[in-house]
C-alpha cells in the first residue's frame, strides 16, 4: 500500500505539490496567529503593571478634587503620618501626593495662602500647560517640594515687592484647633524664596509640605488637606483596594447632594480596561480568524477529494474490478493525501518550531475530516455505472 501510494506520487507530483504547499502556507498562518496572540498577552503583562491607577479624593459628586476639606484622619489615611493608628489604604498607595493650606497676613497686610505641597502635580496652577513657569534660584528645581526646608515659591508680583528673597511668617495658633493634651503656640520663622512664579495669582505663597507640617507640630495644630492622590501600588490589588477603599469613601457620584461634605474616592482604571479591552479584541480577532483557516482546510479537503475521484474514476473503477475493497481504496487516497498535508505542516510550522503543535494536530485532522467526507460519499458510488453513462 505504502510503494503504491508513493509510486502515484511520483506519476502525479504536481497536485500533490499543490496539497504540500497549500498545507504549509495554511501552517505558517496557524503559527503566525498564534505567535501574535502570544506576543499579545506578553506585551499586556509587560504594560499592566506600569499603568498607572490613579485614586484621588473627590467631593461626593466627583466634580472637585482640589480646595477639600479633609480631617487629620482622611490625611492619616492615605499617608499614615499618626503613630500608632492603622492606615490601611496608605499600604496600598504609591506616588501619594498631598496639599495642604494656612492663610496668613503678610507683614500686618495683604492675606496669602501658605500652600505646602509635595510636588506640581498637586497644583495644576502651577503646570506649564497652564501659562506658568519657575524661575529657580541656582541648585534648586521642583524635587525640592519633597523635602522639608524652610524654602517657598512666591508670584511674581510679590517677589518684585521684596526687601530681600525672604518671606517672613508670624503664624497665630488656634487653641481650639490643636492635638489633645498639646500647647498651642505661634510661630514665627523665615522660608528663603528660591523660586519665582510666573503667570500665576499673587495670593499664594508654595512651600515642602513637609516643611508645613512642621510648622504645624511645632504650633500643636491639627494637621488637614485640601487635595490628596496617590497611584495604586500593585495593580493586581485593584478589586481589593477598591472594596477596602468603599468602606470610607464611595464612588463619586454625579448625582448625589453637591452640598454634602461627604468626600468620595474616583479610582481612575480606564486605562487598565483600555488594555484589557485591546487585548480581549486582539485575542477574539485572533479565534475567529483560525476558525476561518480551520473552516477552509476542511472545505479545501473535501475540494480536493471531489476533484482526486473525477480525475480518477476510470482508475478507481479498474480497482474495485480488479477486487479491491471501497475501504481499501478509501485508505490508498487518503493515505496520499494525508502524507502531503503531514509534510506540508512540518515543513510551514518548521519555522515557529512546531510552537502551537496542538493546532497543526488540529489542521491535519480537519483536513482529512474533509478530505474523508468527499472520498466516502463518492467512493460507495457505482463508478462503473456513471463511467458506462459518460461513455
Amino acid at each position: 500500500m505504502i510503494r503504491f501510494t508513493w509510486k502515484r506520487l511520483l506519476r502525479q507530483p504536481l497536485p500533490a505539490l499543490g496539497v504540500l504547499v497549500f498545507a504549509a502556507i495554511l501552517t505558517v498562518t496557524l503559527c503566525t496567529l498564534h505567535r501574535s496572540s502570544r506576543e499579545a498577552r506578553e506585551h499586556y503583562d509587560e504594560i499592566y503593571h506600569q499603568i498607572d491607577v490613579k485614586c484621588t479624593v473627590t467631593n461626593l459628586t466627583g466634580s472637585s478634587s482640589q480646595n477639600l476639606t479633609m480631617s487629620n484622619s482622611t490625611l492619616n489615611d492615605f499617608t499614615g503620618y499618626m503613630a500608632g493608628v492603622p492606615a490601611p489604604i496608605a499600604e496600598y498607595l504609591e506616588n501619594i501626593q498631598v496639599r495642604s493650606i494656612q492663610r496668613f497676613s503678610l507683614n500686618g497686610g495683604s492675606s496669602y495662602t501658605l500652600t505646602g505641597i509635595t510636588s506640581t502635580q498637586t497644583a495644576p496652577e502651577l503646570w506649564p500647560d497652564n501659562g506658568c513657569t519657575i524661575e529657580w534660584v541656582e541648585g534648586y528645581d521642583a524635587s525640592n517640594f519633597s523635602g522639608s526646608e524652610r524654602v517657598c515659591v512666591v508670584p511674581l508680583e510679590l517677589y518684585e515687592r521684596l526687601q530681600e528673597p525672604v518671606i517672613h511668617l508670624s503664624l497665630t495658633a488656634d487653641s481650639q484647633n490643636t492635638y489633645r493634651d498639646a500647647e498651642a503656640r505661634d510661630f514665627e520663622g523665615e522660608l528663603a524664596v528660591v523660586g519665582v512664579a510666573h503667570g500665576i495669582r499673587e495670593g499664594t505663597i508654595y512651600c515642602p509640605w513637609n516643611t508645613l507640617m512642621n510648622i504645624w507640630a511645632y504650633m500643636g495644630q491639627i494637621e488637614s488637606a485640601t487635595a490628596i492622590h496617590g497611584t495604586l501600588r500593585n495593580n493586581d490589588d485593584l478589586e481589593a483596594f477598591r472594596e477596602l477603599a468603599g468602606e470610607s469613601y464611595p464612588a463619586p457620584d454625579p448625582n448625589a447632594d453637591p452640598a454634602s461634605w461627604e468626600l468620595a474616592m474616583d479610582i481612575d482604571d480606564s486605562q487598565l480596561r483600555q488594555a484589557e479591552l485591546t487585548l480581549r479584541n486582539s485575542l477574539r480577532v485572533n479565534d475567529l480568524s483560525r476558525m476561518l483557516v480551520f473552516v477552509l482546510t476542511a472545505g479545501a479537503g473535501f475540494l480536493i477529494g471531489f476533484l482526486m475521484i473525477r480525475s480518477r474514476k476510470r482508475e478507481i473503477a479498474l480497482l474495485r474490478t480488479l477486487g479491491t475493497a471501497n475501504s481499501q481504496v478509501y485508505l490508498s487516497f487518503a493515505a496520499e493525501q494525508s502524507l502531503c498535508a503531514v509534510l506540508g505542516a512540518l515543513l510551514g510550522g518548521a519555522g515557529y518550531r512546531w510552537e502551537p503543535l496542538w493546532q497543526i494536530g488540529v489542521f491535519v485532522g480537519v483536513y482529512f475530516l474533509g478530505l474523508s467526507l468527499a472520498l466516502v460519499l463518492f467512493l460507495w458510488n457505482n463508478l462503473l455505472t456513471e463511467i458506462k453513462r459518460e461513455d
